[in-house]
């Protein structure tokens, strides 16, 4: 069990529908939203916080504590503002060749995007957040989704923007590089989905919700941002149902998965 403002309030772990992400030393990774944070002075509340939980650190009463974390040094101004740092949840990078090996990604509603050192997270510093890889202040608007990473490119959305593919370089974002999608997409932005043969033939799935009644389903070629197709290219066949936000498009076995308020639909290659 773990709660984490137990002395506080608020704190609640939403990560705009983004589960909770997990390493190969049995570590778990997750972004606590809005509330008290007093863990720099010996406390066990960690609102606005990127926590780091370890079953080597259960207690007797199977509470679980935070073996690392790291806090903005503006915690207090994005919790009194509503500018969680818990929307995105941590996604967590494939090992890096250069600089730390072990990195995760998370940003927040006011569109900074944070770049951390799994095994040094940095904790809190009341200065700025120079003890962190890398931070894009205001990179993004308001972010209230997760991103996704594929071949050395990580895939960011936020509110009334495109989805855009930021290049990994030498174990840092080069957003001098990114690439964008023509459209932008809006509240609460899209959750992308990436689909791949091994590292080759990658495609950007993401769900449109401008609509409120129908959920549109766009393919982008996961490289180039360039559209591939849509369901609303043939409606009678391809139409969705009304859509959910935060929803992410699920991929399986040759087949794209959506699901809306009323029915799941399935899309995939038309037979002969």
């Amino acid at each position: 069990m773990y709660i984490d403002t137990p002395g506080g309030s608020e704190g609640g772990i939403w990560q705009g529908g983004n589960g909770i992400a997990a390493d190969f030393a049995n570590a778990i990774y997750f972004v606590s939203g809005n509330g008290t944070f007093d863990a720099n002075a010996g406390g066990l509340d960690y609102g606005d916080s990127t926590i780091k939980l370890s079953a080597a650190a259960l207690t007797q009463k199977r509470v679980l504590r935070p073996t690392d974390y790291f806090t903005p040094y503006n915690q207090r101004h994005l919790s009194t503002q509503d500018l969680d740092m818990g929307t995105a949840g941590a996604v967590l990078l494939p090992d890096q060749a250069v600089g730390p090996a072990h990195l995760l990604v998370t940003a927040d509603k006011a569109g900074t995007v944070y770049l951390i050192d799994r095994d040094h997270m940095g904790h809190f510093l009341a200065g700025g957040d120079t003890q962190i890889v890398q931070e894009l202040p205001n990179f993004l608007g308001a972010t209230y989704t997760p991103p996704a990473v594929f071949n050395n490119l990580l895939y960011m959305s936020s509110y009334n923007t495109p989805v855009f593919a930021i290049p990994i370089v030498n174990g840092k974002l080069a957003p001098a590089g990114e690439l964008s999608t023509s459209v932008a997409f809006e509240y609460p932005g899209v959750v992308p989905a990436i689909s791949a043969n091994g590292t080759t033939n990658g495609i950007l799935w993401v769900l449109d919700l401008r609509n409120s009644s129908e959920a549109v389903l766009v393919a982008y070629d996961a490289g180039t941002q360039s559209l591939l197709c849509h369901s609303e290219m043939v409606n009678s066949r391809d139409q969705a149902g009304p859509p959910v936000k935060f929803t992410t498009p699920t991929v399986a076995n040759g087949k794209v998965y959506v699901g809306t308020q009323t029915e799941l639909h399935v899309y995939g290659l038309l037979g002969p």
